[in-house]
């Protein structure tokens, strides 16, 4: 009996497999594409920064209150569940 391989190996015989689905210069093409794509992001975002402090301003804490409530509906399942 041969000892069963670790699963990182499985992880990347996983994405082997799939690999040779996308040619050479596919794959090239899509990390070019994948860089230039959150450059662009990043410099948008760099460049409205200021509009977005004015026009965004307290949306930290609405993104907090979904967090908890998230967590609170989370508790409430697993209470209900015992």
């Amino acid at each position: 009996m041969s000892p069963t391989p670790p699963p990182i190996w499985r992880v990347t015989n996983f994405a082997a497999k799939y690999i040779k689905m996308f040619s050479t210069g596919q794959l090239i093409f899509a990390a070019i594409f994948f860089i230039a794509f959150v450059i662009v992001i990043f410099y948008s975002y760099r460049k409205d920064i200021v509009l977005h402090r004015k026009y965004y301003k307290g949306s930290l804490y609405v993104l907090i209150g979904f967090i908890f409530f998230i967590i609170f509906l989370f508790v409430v399942k697993e209470f209900l569940q015992r």
